[in-house]
């Protein structure tokens, strides 16, 4: 069973500010932003598309390629052609099935004409740029 992550528990958030201080990161890089999604929906395909990890007590779902793809796409029409997100799923290099079945999704996120018209631009970018 699936649980939204917020809030991360302390031992989690110490964990991430030591090895992003370690290594030179941005602590918020590993966020629980996501976790706003589970309210009105994550991916279908987000459950069995899971790649589990276990340190110790600690179980965590990392989303496997299908949901990833839909997950960044979503992020990048919030944040633009040059965001992280939109950075991430270039480097993905989605074929067009994947973005076709990810935008099915994303579609479903927001009913306003705006955000609908900037999915096909989003695509048409990764294309473009892939």
């Amino acid at each position: 069973m699936l649980f939204t992550p917020e809030p991360l528990p302390d031992v989690v958030r110490e964990s991430i500010l030591r090895v992003a201080r370690d290594f030179g990161l941005n602590d918020d890089r590993m966020n629980t932003v996501v976790a706003k999604q589970w309210r009105s929906g994550m991916p279908p395909s987000l459950a069995e598309d899971l790649e589990w990890h276990h340190f110790s007590a600690l179980h965590v779902g990392v989303p496997g390629r299908e949901a990833m793809i839909a997950l960044k796409l979503f992020a990048a029409l919030d944040t633009g052609p040059r965001s992280v997100h939109m950075q991430d799923l270039l480097r993905m290099k989605p074929t067009d099935a994947e973005l076709e079945e990810a935008a099915e999704w994303v579609s479903t996120q927001d009913a306003s004409d705006a955000f609908h018209s900037q999915i096909p631009q989003a695509i048409d970018h990764v294309r473009r740029h892939r």
